[in-house]
């Protein structure tokens, strides 16, 4: 990129590097809270912010990885939901009973 040329554009060069240090220092700040945080929806919530401030930050991902590994080795330590050869009750209907009987 080449320097800039005229007194705006050194501004303008000027106000992106501020805004750069700012986003980076609240990405740090962030991740220390994240580390911080017991609650794993909020620990979540706060990695899934600075991921949208930097999709590229490891730091986060990699946190956001570990959390969900753990989270699921809980959902397979649960075991079955539902007893073998039942349905939930939530179970959606056969394809005859969805259709419309105007046809």
């Amino acid at each position: 990129m080449n320097a800039p040329n005229s007194p705006e554009e050194r501004k303008e060069a000027k106000r992106r590097q501020q805004e750069l240090r700012r986003i980076q220092k609240e990405i740090h700040s962030l991740l220390r809270a994240a580390a911080r945080q017991k609650d794993w929806e909020v620990k979540r919530r706060i990695l899934n912010h600075i991921l949208l401030l930097d999709s590229t930050n490891s730091p986060a991902r990699d946190m956001l990885l570990e959390l969900d590994q753990v989270e699921l080795h809980r959902y397979k330590s649960m075991g079955r939901p539902y007893p073998k050869g039942t349905t939930s009750t939530l179970a959606p209907a056969s394809l005859d009973a969805l259709q419309d009987p105007q046809e």
